[in-house]
């Protein structure tokens, strides 16, 4: 609470208000002179300029098959030094145009350790993904992007000796997919 007596008009200022929605009440209270009571109320946002550091990273090349993994690092706001928490959408895109539709959209929460994200399935190919951020303040955003490629799983073929085989009988062969 915050009081200031002042006669006549005035011009308040309140300093050291955090970021956040505050409501500010003003009364005038009767003095002798004025004899009513006139109250106004205000809401004011203290917004913070201050940008976040995103940084996400996917592993940079996968087999086919394997899991990518795409971490979001801990979120710090620039000048103030604050660890921030939120939200974030990882989107997926089939190469490095992020003007088409994302192969996956993907939300997430961020907690002040950041968080690790496996996907599952992607193709062979190049990926860009981008993490957009909101925090759970509403004051934070930041956005970060990572690429990663999937290449084609090794795989080898092995045929067992198998000395004579008579006429009519199997041979086997082994194929393996090396990841």
């Amino acid at each position: 609470e915050y009081t200031v007596s002042v006669e006549g008009n005035a011009s308040i200022e309140i300093p050291g208000l955090p970021v956040g929605t505050h409501v500010i009440n003003a009364t005038l209270l009767a003095d002798g002179l004025d004899d009513a009571v006139v109250n106004d109320t205000v809401n004011i946002t203290v917004a913070d300029d201050h940008e976040v550091t995103v940084v996400a990273n996917a592993n940079e090349t996968i087999s086919y098959g394997k899991n990518l993994t795409v971490e979001i690092g801990q979120i710090i706001s620039s000048g103030l030094e604050k660890v921030v928490t939120g939200n974030a959408t990882i989107y997926i895109y089939d190469g490095d145009d992020s003007t088409v539709e994302p192969v996956i959209a993907f939300p997430c929460n961020v907690g002040e350790d950041g968080v690790a994200v496996d996907f599952k399935g992607l193709s062979v190919g190049n990926y860009m993904m981008i993490v957009d951020f909101d925090s759970a303040d509403g004051y934070y955003a930041g956005q970060a992007t990572t690429y990663a490629t999937v290449k084609q799983a090794k795989s080898s073929i092995v045929i067992k000796p198998i000395g004579e085989v008579t006429y009519g009988n199997d041979v086997t062969i082994e194929y393996t997919v090396l990841n």
